[in-house]
């Protein structure tokens, strides 16, 4: 599938901002499941955005801004082709070794509830059935409720309340699948709201899964959706949890509030293949 993406993401301020200092995860890279024909990152005012791969291999941005300035939009835009893999992610950059994402974190740390919650479904198995069954699981369990948590709700406040978005819904599944030692991380990107994607996510924005499977390796599982991770999902960074893999994440002075706003379109058609 060729999938042709552009978002745009615009932070404002309350009055001026004396410097936006900001660094953007929003780069996808090629492996078995991507192939990425083009890609270009961009900031509203032409700024240079020096590039860097950072220690997991995510190729980020950095944005700086000297203003005075009361807004600033970042673009991210290109095309990726997208094969059909089941959910494997094979051949995808890997500095670290799988058992750095058994590491817990405030936001994906399990508690006694969700690990007991994991025991019960899959048991002692590490596959890749195993690991669908807890995330068909999750799934079932936390109902996917814009609006009832933010970027600092953990897995274990997630879960009690029994709704969320897809970040909390990827923090549970990853909380639930380390508490059974078995590495896994949160990945973001962007996903197609076609057939294979449900109609409640944003325009393209997402975030699902990753879990080290026994017999595959690291498979991408989505929660919010139900499925392994498919042609309509394109991955950009991949952490021990969201703000490890944030798309964008950054700091200013000299200003009041921020506010932001998104917008974009992401198509896909069948490929010639």
């Amino acid at each position: 599938m060729l999938l042709t993406l552009r978002h745009s993401t615009t932070y404002s301020y309350e009055g001026v901002a004396a410097q936006i200092v900001q660094i953007l995860r929003l780069t996808p890279r090629s492996h078995e499941a991507h192939r990425v024909l083009d890609w270009r990152v961009s900031r509203s005012d032409g700024g240079a955005l020096p590039s860097y791969t950072d220690g997991l291999g995510n190729i980020c941005h950095l944005s700086s801004v000297r203003g005075p300035a009361d807004a600033v939009t970042i673009t991210a835009e290109g095309r990726v082709e997208t094969d059909d893999v089941q959910g494997v992610v094979s051949g995808a950059a890997e500095p670290l070794p799988p058992g750095y994402f058994l590491r817990t974190t405030p936001l994906s740390a399990a508690d006694d509830v969700i690990a007991d919650f994991a025991r019960e479904t899959i048991g002692a198995r590490k596959d890749r059935t195993a690991l669908y069954e807890l995330m068909t699981a999750v799934h079932a369990r936390i109902s996917y409720v814009p609006g009832q948590s933010d970027v600092d709700t953990s897995a274990s406040e997630a879960f009690a309340a029994g709704r969320g978005v897809c970040q909390d819904q990827a923090h549970i599944f990853i909380a639930a699948a380390r508490a059974l030692g078995i590495p896994a991380r949160y990945a973001g990107g962007y996903v197609w709201p076609g057939e294979e994607a449900s109609s409640s996510q944003d325009f393209a924005s997402h975030a699902w899964a990753e879990a080290f499977t026994d017999d595959a390796g690291w498979v991408g599982f989505d929660p919010s959706n139900g499925v392994w991770t498919t042609t309509a999902h394109l991955r950009t960074a991949h952490g021990l949890d969201y703000r490890q893999a944030a798309p964008i994440s950054g700091v200013w002075r000299g200003a009041g509030e921020e506010d932001m706003s998104v917008d974009g379109t992401i198509q896909a058609v069948e490929s010639s293949q």
